[in-house]
Formats: structure tokens, sequence, C-alpha cells
């Protein structure tokens, strides 16, 4: 279970009125470094590096490194240089540190060797390729030569992506960013610790929700609203479900967060045991045969009054929202139903509670609010 951060926390008076200084790269790269993968980010220079170790069935303590304008400061005129090729086409130009090759598969391999070309030897090209095989395998690369003299690059990489064994970097992989991101996007997918960490956070996160109610009839004239009195009933938008009984139609708003503007449909269901929320659409402004109700753009006319139903506040798991699709569960911890608020412009008038009248969900207003 998720861990609370605790609200007992002391705040730190900058009594001497001392300006913050920004923290120096040489101090911040002992910043969270372990045994199982390194993390630095420096956003005032946009420097990024961050790890992904994965399980490889031939070798122990391997991981892909990505790192951002940070430049290799290791000599790569030693290195064993490979021509590859992305699935997509883009090429990458790779360095093989010609010990790990040993390493790994028993034979001594360097740059001149490589380039010696004699004949009646087993193929150069075939041992370094099989050194790095889970790198070929993960990112689904093709290789097809090693690069001559000509072809190495001019100067260390600055962002690139990195094989390490045991905390050292053995292969270095440069090409242009756009490729990079793309293979970093790919390398998520082999890293246990990324799941798991992912897997944490997503249960640990909640999200506040704001849930609505659709009425039939959204739009009010001032007057109108006005004669509401306490025991008057508003019809809400019903749905009947075979053998699930009767669902109110409503949507819910995610309180502000920049990436979730739009407004999802929810289907709410009720019973003496529970409450339920079901998704529908994923946006509601794109549910067919809906008046745009609860859409931002759009301002109802000065005559007429925009009534909205307010039936709660609740939180979504982060892990929940990213599951979600139509006709998905989503547990209620905390609401109000069956009482509601009517507002207008986020300011609540009336207060109700849902009853049934004639087989089918209704408000009944309850009190009007100064």
């Amino acid at each position: 279970m998720a861990q609370e951060l605790s609200s007992d926390m002391e705040t730190i008076e900058n009594s001497l009125g001392e300006r913050p200084q920004s923290w120096p790269i040489s101090e911040l790269r002992k910043i969270g470094y372990d045994m199982v993968s390194t993390q630095i980010y420096s956003r005032s220079s946009n420097q990024v590096q961050y790890s992904y170790p994965f399980e490889s069935p031939t070798v122990e303590g391997l991981s892909l490194r990505y790192t951002q304008n940070f430049p290799y400061t290791s000599g790569l005129n030693t290195s064993l240089w490979l021509l590859a090729f992305t699935e997509d086409g883009n090429q990458i130009d790779l360095a093989v540190d010609p010990a790990y090759v040993y390493q790994r598969t028993g034979c001594m391999v360097s740059p001149r060797l490589v380039h010696w070309e004699a004949e009646g030897l087993v193929s150069m090209f075939d041992i370094v390729s099989s050194a790095v095989g889970e790198l070929v395998l993960m990112l689904n690369l093709q290789v097809h030569r090693f690069l001559s003299l000509e072809e190495w690059p001019d100067q260390a990489p600055a962002t690139y992506l990195a094989l390490d064994h045991r905390r050292e970097c053995k292969v270095v992989m440069a090409t242009d960013a756009l490729t990079l991101q793309s293979l970093d996007r790919k390398i998520r997918t082999y890293s246990t610790d990324y799941w798991k960490n992912h897997q944490r956070m997503g249960c640990a996160i909640r999200i506040p929700t704001t849930i609505l109610l659709y009425p039939t009839r959204s739009l009010w004239g001032a007057h109108e609203l006005a004669l509401l009195e306490p025991g008057d009933l508003l019809a809400l938008q019903n749905f009947y479900v075979r053998d699930q009984g009767i669902r109110i139609r409503g949507g819910i708003r995610f309180k502000n967060h920049k990436n979730l503007r739009k407004q999802f449909e929810v289907f709410i269901q009720m019973n003496e045991e529970d409450t339920r929320l079901y998704f529908g659409s994923d946006d509601i402004n794109a549910s067919a045969g809906h008046d745009d109700t609860f859409n931002d753009n759009q301002i109802a006319p000065l005559e007429e009054i925009e009534l909205e139903i307010h039936a709660g506040k609740t939180t979504v798991l982060f892990n929940d929202l990213c599951n979600v699709q139509a006709g998905t569960l989503i547990e209620l911890r905390e609401h109000s139903l069956p009482f509601v608020r009517l507002c207008v412009m986020g300011s609540p008038i009336l207060e109700g509670e849902l009853v049934n009248f004639q087989d089918q969900v209704m408000i009944q207003v309850t009190k009007r609010l100064d």
C-alpha cells in the first residue's frame, strides 16, 4: 500500500536573506548513485542521465543508459566502430569496447586487426556482432559492417545511448536526437526496474476529480431558477442496462491537470450496497447527441443560465486512469451521492437528493442556499 506523505514537515526560514545558488554538476553527479541505477538531472544546463537495468540469460549486470548533454570523456579511438540501422532506416554508429568483446567471446579483437582484412581468419565482424547480440535484438537493429577510419566521428558525442556492464560503459550508440529518443522509449519495455517504478508511482499518485451529472435540461432562465423550491423535481439523463438497472449519465473533470483538460463521460450506478462509476467516451464533447453543455469554450446566451449538478469530489489513481477505456469500472472512494449541489458558474444555489420517480432517477430539491 502506498504511504501517504507526512504533513508534519519543518519549514526552513532564510533569516539571512541569502539567495539560492546553482548546484555544481560535479556535485550533482554524486546524487542518486547506487548499485542498480543512477539518475542525474540538471534543468538549467539541460543535462539528463538515467539508466535501465535489464535481465539477460547470458550475462548479468547489464543496463542501458540514456545520456543527454554529458560529453563522452573516454577515448573512442580504440573502439571497434560498427555501422547499424534501425528498423526505420536511421543510421547508428556503434563504438564497441574491445575488452567487452573479449569478455563475451574470448577473442582478442582490435581496430588494427579489424582493418587488416586478412584472409583465412574467423570473421571479425561476426565476433564483434555476437558480443552485442542482446542490444541488437532489443532495439531491432541491422548491423551491416565496420566503419572505415575515414568514417569515424571527429569528436565524442554529448548525447548518446550506452550499454553498461557492471557500471562500466562498453558500447556507445551515436545518432540524431530523435532516433535516440525513439530507442530510449523502446528500451523501457525491457527494463524490469522501469516497470516496477511505474507500477509503484501509479499506485501512489491520486488525481482529484469533480463528478458532475447530466440533467435533461441544462440552460435555464434566471426567473425559472428563482422559482425552484424544495420538493421540485429535475430530470436527469437515465440509461437502462439489462440485468443491471438504471445508470445516470454524467462526466468527471480532473483538477489542475494540463494534460486532462477534456471532460470524460461516465455512467453512475447505485444500489443498496455501493456506488459504481463506469467510463464512457474518452471525450465527452464527442458524444453523439450531446449539446456541449459542459464545453468550456461555449458560453450560454445572456438570457440563459447554465446549471451544473455537482455530485461530489473523489480521487482517481494514476494507474486506473492509464488503464481506463469504455466500460471500465472505477471505485469511488469518497463522494456525496445521493446528495448533490446545483451550481451556477461554480457557486452552489440549491441542494438536492437523488430519488426514484416513475422508474426514473431524478433530483428533488431539498434546500435553497443563500
